[in-house]
C-alpha cells in the first residue's frame, strides 16, 4: 500500500487583525490541495473540506465571539446562521463593549429587538471584501433594511464602522469582523449614509429635522440630488433659504405613518406633518405624489420607509378660487364660476381637479364677461361643474380612453392623450387640449389644468 507523503507549505494572503494563510499538500500522485487557516484575535481556524465549520460554528468556538454567541441563541438564529449562504458582518466582544452592549444587555433585550439587530448584521449572499465596490453601495439584509458599504484604499465601512478583520471563511458563507454593533438604519441614518440624499441631508440638517426623522412611525417622500437638480434647486440655494420656509417643505414631504408603496390609493389626499394634504395616486404608470413620480418605492428603515420621489414637492398655499383669482388668464372662468355661485365650493376642502379654459377659450366659444354676467346662474353653473372632478386627477393619471365623471350630473369626461385632452363623452365638440404650460398646478384644495376649449 502506498503511503501518502504530505509536504506543508504556508502563503499568507492576508493581514489586518486577523491572517489568512493557505496550508498547500501536496500528495505522493503528484496533485496538491489548499486549504485556507485563518487566525482571528489568536484563535486559528482551519478550512478542510467537509470539516469547514458554519458560521454558527464558528461564532459559537471563538471565545471573542461570546456575547453574539449569546444573542444568536437567545434570538434562536442558530440553525439560520448554519445553513444558506450568507456574509455575516460580526461585532467581536470589544465590538459590543465598543457600543455600550453587554451580555447582560443581551439578556434584558426582547427576543424581537436582538432578532432585528442580528439580521442586520446579516446579507443573503456571500460578499467577499474584494467585491465591496470603492462608492457607497446600499446592501439589502436579511432585515430588509439597507446597510451601506465602500471600500477605501485602508479598510472597508458599513454604515461608517470599519471592518477589521475580513474573509473568515465558512461553509455556508463569510464573517467580516466588525468594530461596533450596527444598528438598524432609521431614515435619518439612511439621508446621512447615501450620498445621492446629500443635499436633503444639508436641508434636514439646517432645519434642525435630523432628530424628528430618527423616531416614530414616518413615510418621507425623499428627494435625491437628481430630484433637487431637476426642481432647480442646489445646496446653495437650499442655505440661502429661511429657516421656516425649508422647514415646512421638508414637512410637507413627511407622513406622519408608515405608508407602503401597496397602500398609496388610486386617488386620495394624505396629510403630511405641515398639515398639508400631498395628492397621492397610482395607476400603470407607477405611484405619484402631486403628480410627480416615486422613482424607488419602498426604502424600509427601522422607523418607518422612504419613497424616492423624483422632483421637490413644494407645499401650495392657495385655493382652487384664489388662483384662478390671481390669474389674469382666467378672469372669464372666475366670473363664471362667481355668477354660478361656486366660488365658495372651490375656495373649501376638498381634492378637486379644475380643467380651466384660458380666456380665449371663453370669447373662441362667444362666452365674454357681458355673456357671463346676464347668463342665468344655473346655465352657469352647468358649464363651470363640467369642468370639475371631485377627486384629484393629475396629468400623470391621464390614461387614454379613461372616462371619469364630472360634477355635473350625467356628464362624464374622456380622455386623450396625443395630444393631451379632454372631451365631454358623447358630445360632437372638438376635444378640449391641455395647454402643456398650464398643468399640474397644485392648490390646498386639489389641481388645475388649463385647457384650450371650454367643454360644452
Amino acid at each position: 500500500m502506498k503511503q501518502l507523503l504530505l509536504l506543508f507549505a504556508l502563503i499568507i494572503t492576508f493581514s489586518a487583525n486577523s491572517q489568512t494563510t493557505l496550508m498547500r499538500i501536496h500528495k505522493s500522485d503528484g496533485t496538491t490541495q489548499d486549504y485556507p487557516i485563518t487566525t482571528v484575535d489568536s484563535v486559528t481556524y482551519v478550512t478542510t473540506g467537509s470539516q469547514q465549520q458554519s458560521i454558527a460554528e464558528i461564532v459559537s468556538n471563538n471565545p471573542n465571539f461570546s456575547i453574539l454567541k449569546a444573542a444568536v441563541i437567545k434570538a434562536g438564529l442558530v440553525s439560520a446562521l448554519s445553513t444558506g449562504t450568507l456574509t455575516v458582518f460580526a461585532p467581536d466582544n470589544d465590538a459590543f463593549a465598543a457600543s455600550g452592549i453587554s451580555e447582560a444587555t443581551i439578556n434584558s433585550l426582547p427576543v424581537s429587538a436582538i432578532d432585528s439587530i442580528l439580521k442586520y448584521h446579516v446579507i443573503g449572499s456571500v460578499v467577499p471584501s474584494s467585491a465591496v465596490p470603492a462608492t457607497v453601495t446600499a446592501v439589502s439584509t436579511l432585515l430588509n433594511i439597507n446597510l451601506y458599504a465602500v471600500k477605501n484604499s485602508s479598510t472597508v465601512l458599513v454604515n461608517n464602522i470599519s471592518v477589521k478583520s475580513a474573509d473568515i471563511s465558512a461553509s455556508n458563507g463569510v464573517i467580516h469582523v466588525i468594530s461596533k454593533v450596527l444598528m438598524p438604519a432609521t431614515i435619518k441614518d439612511i439621508v446621512v449614509l447615501d450620498p445621492n440624499f446629500s443635499i436633503l441631508k444639508a436641508a434636514v440638517v439646517r432645519a434642525g429635522l435630523a432628530d424628528a426623522v430618527a423616531t416614530g412611525s414616518l413615510t418621507v417622500f425623499a428627494p435625491d440630488n437628481d430630484a433637487f437638480a431637476e426642481s432647480g434647486i442646489d445646496e446653495a440655494a437650499v442655505n440661502s433659504l429661511p429657516i421656516e420656509d425649508l422647514t415646512n417643505i421638508l414637512l410637507y414631504h413627511v407622513v406622519g405613518a408608515k405608508v407602503p408603496s401597496s397602500a398609496v390609493p388610486a386617488s386620495d389626499t394624505v396629510n403630511t406633518l405641515l398639515t398639508t394634504n400631498l395628492y397621492a395616486s397610482k395607476n400603470v404608470n407607477g405611484v405619484f405624489m402631486n403628480g410627480i413620480a416615486v422613482k424607488a418605492a419602498d426604502v424600509q428603515a427601522a422607523n418607518g420607509v422612504i419613497h424616492v420621489v423624483s422632483e421637490v414637492l413644494i407645499p401650495p398655499t392657495k385655493t382652487i378660487a384664489e388662483l384662478v383669482a390671481a390669474d389674469p388668464e382666467l378672469s372669464l372662468l372666475l366670473a363664471a364660476v362667481v355668477k354660478a355661485g361656486l366660488a365658495g365650493a372651490v375656495s373649501g376642502p376638498g381634492k378637486f381637479t379644475a380643467f380651466a379654459p384660458i380666456n380665449a377659450a371663453f370669447l373662441a366659444a362667444g362666452l365674454n364677461e357681458t355673456v357671463i354676467q346676464f347668463a342665468p346662474a344655473d346655465v352657469a353653473a352647468s358649464v363651470a361643474l363640467a369642468h370639475l372632478f371631485g377627486t384629484n386627477v393629475f396629468a400623470s393619471d391621464l390614461i387614454q380612453d379613461a372616462q371619469a365623471p364630472t360634477l355635473r350630473a350625467g356628464t362624464s369626461l374622456v380622455v386623450g392623450l396625443t395630444p393631451p385632452s379632454v372631451k365631454i363623452v358623447g358630445s360632437a365638440n372638438p376635444a378640449s387640449n391641455i395647454i402643456l404650460t398650464g398643468v399640474n398646478i397644485i392648490a390646498t384644495n386639489g389641481v388645475i389644468h388649463k385647457i384650450d376649449r371650454v367643454l360644452q
